[in-house]
C-alpha cells in the first residue's frame, strides 16, 4: 500500500510529498539505500543499511513495517519506519529516524513522527520505544513528543539510549503489569520481573551472545545495537518458548536464558519443528547460580509445546553449566571444537552439545 498523505512547500517551488508504505515495496528499497548509505562514512555502516533492506524485504510475509517518507521529485529526503509487534500490538518502535543534510530543519522528520505516532495510537498503540545515539540534540527532539529515557548502555556499539513514549490515559507501570500477559505475547514472563526491562538489560551485558541468538546474528557481531532488537525480533519465524532472567538482591540482572526455536543454515523441517536450543548466560560472580536459572528456564516452558527435543550448547570451560545441564537431566552427545567466536579477542571456545528428550 502506497498512500500519499500530504504535500508540503519547501520554496523556490519545491515541495516534498509525504507517504506511508505498507509493506515496503521493492521498487523503494534502492532509494532508501541510497538515504541511507549518506548516514555517516564508514563504509561498514553504509554496508549494514544495504544489508539490513535486503532483511526487510526478505522478511516481508512477516512484516508489519510501516515506512514514512518524504520525497522531492520522487527521492526520498526523509524517512522512518514504524514496527509494530505481531505478538503484542500495544508495542511499537520507531527506527531508522534520518533527515538528509540539504533537507534538516525544514520539519519534515517532525511532521513524519507526528504521523507515526497518530497512526500507532489511533490503531490502539500504548507504548512507543526509539533508540538513539548519546546524542543530546536527538533525545531533545524525541522529548517533544514524549518520549523519556528509560536505559542507557554503553555496550553496544556507539552507547544507545532507550526512550519510549505512553500514550495518555496509561502509566509506564500499568503497561508493563499487562503487556506481556501469556495469552497474547511470544515470551513468558518471569516471575516477579516484566520482560521489557529483560529485554533492555540484555545489551548491558558483558556478553553479547544471547543478543546474538536472538536473530541479530544477521547482522554481525560488531553492528549489533539496541536500535536493531526489536525489529529483527519481529522477523523471526518461530516463536521464543521463554526468556527469562535471574535477579540478585540488588535489584540487577544478573542472569539471562532463552528456550527458542534453532535458525539453521540449511532447510530441514525436522530440526525446525521438533527442536528448541536452550542458551543461557550468567554474569561474572553468579555463576554458581547456574542450576536455578536454567531450572527456572525449564519450569517455565510450556508442557504443551509441540518440541520434543533440547538442545543445550554449553562452553567446555565454563565452570558451572555442565553439570548444571547434566543435573537438568541433559545428556552430553556431541562435541564442536572452536564453534564460539569471541569477537573481543577473537578466540574460539569449544562446545558441548547436550540433549534432553521430552
Amino acid at each position: 500500500m502506497y498512500e500519499e498523505v500530504a504535500r508540503i512547500a519547501l520554496g523556490a517551488g519545491t515541495e516534498a510529498v509525504l507517504s506511508r508504505i505498507q509493506p515496503l515495496a521493492s521498487e523503494f528499497a534502492q532509494p532508501l539505500e541510497e538515504l541511507y548509505h549518506r548516514w555517516g562514512e564508514d563504509p561498514a555502516v553504509a554496508w549494514r543499511w544495504s544489508f539490513d533492506m535486503h532483511l526487510r524485504l526478505v522478511g516481508l510475509r512477516f512484516s508489519q513495517d510501516v515506512w514514512y517518507l518524504a520525497q522531492v521529485q520522487g527521492r526520498p529526503v526523509s524517512a522512518m519506519l514504524l514496527c509494530r509487534s505481531k505478538f503484542c500490538p500495544q508495542l511499537g518502535s520507531i527506527h531508522r529516524v534520518y533527515t538528509a543534510e540539504p533537507y534538516r530543519r525544514r520539519g519534515l522528520a517532525s511532521k513524519l513522527l507526528k504521523l507515526a505516532i497518530n497512526d500507532f495510537e489511533a490503531s490502539g498503540g500504548q507504548a512507543l520505544i526509539i533508540s538513539t545515539e548519546h546524542n543530546d540534540s536527538a533525545m531533545s527532539f524525541y522529548e517533544q513528543y514524549h518520549f523519556v529515557t528509560i536505559n542507557e548502555s554503553e555496550s553496544s556499539r556507539t552507547g544507545n539510549r532507550i526512550a519510549w513514549r505512553i500514550s495518555d490515559g496509561d502509566s509506564p507501570e500499568n503497561f508493563l503489569k499487562h503487556l506481556f500477559a501469556p495469552s497474547t505475547a511470544v515470551f513468558m514472563r518471569s516471575s516477579d520481573r516484566a520482560d521489557v526491562p529483560l529485554l533492555l538489560s540484555l545489551f548491558n551485558a558483558p556478553d553479547n551472545r544471547i543478543v546474538r541468538h536472538y536473530g541479530l546474528q544477521m547482522l554481525g557481531d560488531a553492528n549489533i545495537g539496541a536500535d536493531d532488537f526489536f525489529p529483527a525480533f519481529e522477523q523471526q519465524e518461530g516463536d521464543v518458548a521463554v526468556l527469562t532472567g535471574l535477579t540478585a538482591a540488588s535489584g540487577a540482572i544478573v542472569g539471562w536464558g532463552s528456550i527458542m526455536p534453532p535458525v539453521y543454515p540449511w532447510p530441514n523441517p525436522y530440526y525446525q519443528q521438533h527442536q528448541l536450543l536452550v542458551d543461557c548466560y550468567l554474569a561474572a560472580g553468579h555463576i554458581e547460580q547456574a542450576p536455578i536459572l536454567l531450572n527456572e528456564m525449564l519450569r517455565q516452558l510450556p508442557a504443551n509445546h509441540f518440541a520434543n527435543q533440547l538442545i543445550g550448547h554449553v562452553p567446555l570451560d565454563h565452570p558451572a553449566l555442565p553439570a548444571a545441564y547434566e543435573q537438568a537431566g541433559f545428556e552430553r552427545v556431541g562435541f564442536i571444537p572452536k564453534a564460539y567466536i569471541d569477537p573481543r579477542n577473537n578466540q574460539g571456545t569449544d562446545i558441548a552439545l547436550y540433549l534432553r528428550e521430552r
